[in-house]
């Protein structure tokens, strides 16, 4: 029998070797078929050898020889030599099986090797058309992977198959799938920058010319040398250059002109030479968002530059960001950057000796910064040790920026000391804007005496000087005489403080309520307040509950346009200038405003002037809600994005006011929950929502589905919300209404929490909150290749900056019995 077996077997590798020789000559014919044949005939082909390469593959493991220990040994190598070829060649069958297959299912595809490759021309498109939308959003965020995307491109067209020739194919096909790892590094280069990126505040105007004029050739530089410093520097020198200046002198002005002026941008260049150019700005704003007051902001924004510029340099600066990082996730689910990771991926650039980029930073506004103004020094002086990075910085001339960069002469400036040309001119400007200046009753050594007495009193400082010309034009279109000129500009206040005060005197004392509840608002606020609030905060003086009672009424086009118009006059009247509208937002006529009015003293004096027991965070909900009642619906991208702003303003003042008074606050809250549920059918009163117990899913545990008896829940933005921004008295209250409110399939409640950038103790009570209602903090959304909400959680912590989040966390009780270990990335607990 074993004879016979041997002999089936031998039979069977035989037929096979012959199909397979028929095999490649077949497939070269089909090769040199034209484009555009029918394909009727190649199909039929592939249907008869896959159902060919089935039998084959069964008869060579069936057929296979047994080899008993009593048979010849000759006989034994004889069988196991014929086993041997039979698994290779059932190894050959399966692969060939799988092959065809593949092609087997793709009957709608092309079925030949074409000219472009061992890909339908449906892939080849579709490749085709991911370079293309890599290359759009590589144009827009100005990252530099154009060449990249040219060579792939041009990859995609080559004829690089040759025909009858399986060894070039071979090759072709290899050099597809380095493409395609090509196109996906590529597109995890965006999606690490995408992860970095966040908006910034928009530059402004213009001016001091003369610090960007080169020193004349024969010109002494023990003479007057601090105009030419920065020239100097920009063309040669390194380290950090530092502009000093006072409240309202001007800073930001100059290095926004400077960072943007094409001077600069030559300077720079040969200063870079041989290597690339890179340029980096960064504004430090104390009543802007978190990144742009933070040590977190300054460093992605700095690493988005050099990232943007420098794409392929992403891999090697953050490598466990580079493994983990998925293109197809969205913006909202990368990984959170932590201030960790992004100071080792600096850390890693300035070490980097390959780096052929000389980076220049502009960082405006270093004492607006929300942190310790020493680590922050620290660490700008470690950046500008790199011989590729220098900085220019702008602050107030405070200690701690003496002590950090005051003791190089030829590296910084005074602005005040340099700026009396400056201030002249402007003055000049302002005031002969005015068409009674030009009178001939106006002598001209009176007008110059005037203005020598502005410029003498401003002591560097713009915004004085653009406050006291202003008065002046008011006086100017008063018909004031000359005398009278001289009296109003020697009656101003020199020191800029005590000229907000003054200008707060002035204010018709009718208004100083409303005055002082607006200037109150606006210093405590999150952000710059949308301009309608300021409307609708004048109705609680007259009734505290306008907002609740308010019914919902958009506001149609020429309504908005109106009340646009009377917002401005009103904030105007009421606030006498300090603050004005812009845009579609209400801000400070100067940052140094709003220094001002936190003071104790003006704190003292706003609090006098204000309505008793009134609550800022309350005040601002109320308008909020009033605001979105007016709001249109979202039937456009550009409704929907109001929407969205008016709530996530609106509810970032939940917590506080809730803390004030929860009562009210939890109705506002409900009304504004009114606005964001799905609407109701006609004939409807109300929606009586139903939260269904997991016990009702016939044992099948559903979370997050909510059934009403009209519509089905839509839109849980507004929980979402409510969850992000802490408000914890409020969530509580729905809890203990249902344990299922904040169930919801696309996000889990615990995750949004956690996930959030800095945390409150609003937060923190969330948090127990939600573990209080049973809310497993191990249970994952989405299986088990999300992460739970207690993995994010110790991630997070664990990482060195917030070691004092597990720690705040273990005293409020959120985590118990947690021992931690600080080493490295490593926490035992």
């Amino acid at each position: 029998m074993e004879s016979l077996a041997a002999i089936s077997l031998t039979g069977n590798i035989l037929q096979f070797t012959q199909f397979i020789s028929s095999l490649v000559t077949t497939a070269g014919e089909l090769y040199q078929t034209p484009v555009g044949s029918s394909s009727s005939d190649a199909t039929a082909d592939i249907e008869t050898t896959h159902r060919r390469l089935l039998n084959f593959s069964a008869l060579l493991q069936q057929n296979q020889i047994a080899t008993p220990q009593q048979s010849a040994i000759g006989v034994n190598d004889a069988n196991a030599l014929a086993n041997d070829l039979a698994k290779e060649c059932k190894g050959i069958c399966d692969e060939l099986l799988e092959m065809i297959g593949k092609l087997r299912l793709k009957e709608k595809g092309s079925r030949r090797l074409n000219s472009n490759g061992w890909v339908s021309s449906a892939q080849q498109s579709g490749l085709l058309d991911t370079v293309e939308t890599l290359r759009q959003e590589s144009n827009r965020m100005k990252i530099d992977q154009t060449k990249k995307l040219d060579s792939i491109a041009k990859t995609l067209s080559e004829e690089f198959l040759a025909p009858a020739s399986l060894e070039r194919l071979s090759w072709g096909i290899k050099k597809l799938d380095l493409t395609k790892n090509d196109i996906a590094a590529l597109a995890k280069e965006q999606a690490v920058l995408k992860s970095l990126n966040f908006s910034s505040r928009p530059l402004t105007k213009n001016t001091f010319r003369w610090m960007l004029e080169p020193p004349p050739p024969d010109i002494d530089v023990d003479d007057d040398p601090a105009k030419h410093r920065f020239f100097n520097w920009l063309k040669t020198g390194d380290g950090i250059f530092w502009v000093s200046g006072k409240a309202g002198s001007g800073k930001s002005t100059l290095m926004k002109f400077l960072a943007d002026h094409e001077t600069t941008q030559t300077m720079l260049e040969e200063w870079a030479k041989p290597f690339k150019l890179l340029t980096t700005r960064h504004y430090f704003w104390a009543a802007g968002t978190h990144m742009q007051k933070s040590h977190e902001g300054l460093l992605k924004i700095l690493l988005y530059e050099i990232f943007c510029a420098c794409p392929s340099l992403i891999p090697a600066a953050c490598p466990l960001r580079w493994r983990q990082t998925c293109p197809e996730r969205t913006e909202q689910q990368s990984t959170e950057w932590t201030t960790r990771e992004l100071s080792e991926a600096l850390h890693h650039l300035g070490r980097n000796q390959d780096l052929h980029i000389r980076h220049c930073f502009f960082i405006d506004g270093v004492d607006k910064f929300d942190g310790d103004h020493l680590m922050l020094c620290e660490i700008l002086s470690n950046l500008s040790q790199s011989p590729n990075s220098k900085l220019c910085l702008s602050s107030r001339p405070w200690n701690v920026f003496i002590d950090a960069f005051g003791n190089n002469i030829a590296r910084k400036i005074s602005i005040e000391d340099l700026t009396r040309e400056d201030i002249l001119r402007y003055a000049e400007r302002r005031l002969t804007g005015h068409p009674r200046w030009n009178l001939p009753h106006f002598s001209p050594q009176d007008k110059t005496a005037i203005i020598d007495s502005i410029t003498d009193n401003a002591q560097g400082v713009f915004l004085w000087v653009f406050l006291v010309t202003r008065s002046i034009r008011d006086g100017l279109t008063n018909l004031d005489t000359m005398l009278d000129l001289q009296h109003r500009l020697e009656s101003l206040p020199t020191d800029l403080e005590r000229f907000f005060k003054h200008m707060l005197n002035l204010i018709d004392s009718v208004y100083h309520q409303k005055m002082a509840s607006f200037l109150s608002i606006s210093a405590h606020a999150k952000q710059p307040l949308y301009y309608l609030t300021f409307s609708m905060q004048e109705h609680e003086s007259e009734d505290e509950d306008y907002a609740l009672k308010m019914a919902i009424s958009p506001t149609s086009p020429p309504e908005e346009e109106q009340l646009y118009g009377r917002c401005r006059r009103r904030v105007n009247a009421i606030c006498g200038g300090l603050l004005y509208v812009k845009g579609t937002s209400v801000e400070f006529l100067h940052r140094t405003v709003r220094d001002f009015l936190l003071t104790r003293e003006m704190n003292d004096y706003l609090s006098s002037k204000t309505k008793p027991g009134l609550s800022t965070p309350l005040s601002t909900l109320r308008a909020y809600t009033a605001c979105l009642k007016c709001s249109a619906p979202p039937t456009s991208s550009d409704s929907a994005s109001l929407r969205t702003r008016l709530l996530k303003e609106g509810l970032s003042y939940a917590h506080e006011a809730l803390e004030d008074a929860e009562e009210t606050a939890a109705e506002l809250l409900d009304d504004i929950e009114n606005l964001f549920v799905a609407p109701l059918e006609d004939g409807e009163d109300a929606m009586e929502w139903t939260l269904l117990e997991p016990a009702e899913f016939n044992g099948d545990t559903i979370i997050g589905d909510v059934v009403a008896s009209g519509n089905e829940a839509s839109d849980f933005q507004f929980r979402k919300e409510v969850l992000r921004t802490g408000a914890a008295k409020y969530v509580s209250r729905k809890l203990n209404d249902s344990l299922y409110y904040f169930d919801d399939l696309k996000e889990w409640p615990l995750c949004l929490v956690v996930e959030e950038q800095q945390w409150t103790e609003g937060h923190l009570q969330v948090i127990q909150c939600l573990l209080e209602a049973g809310k497993d903090p191990n249970e994952g959304h989405g299986g088990w290749q999300s992460p739970s909400p207690w993995t994010k959680f110790i991630q997070r912590t664990c990482q060195e900056e917030y070691k004092g989040r597990l720690l705040e966390s273990s005293r409020n009780g959120l985590v118990l019995g947690v021992s931690v270990s600080w080493c490295g990335e490593e926490c035992s607990g």
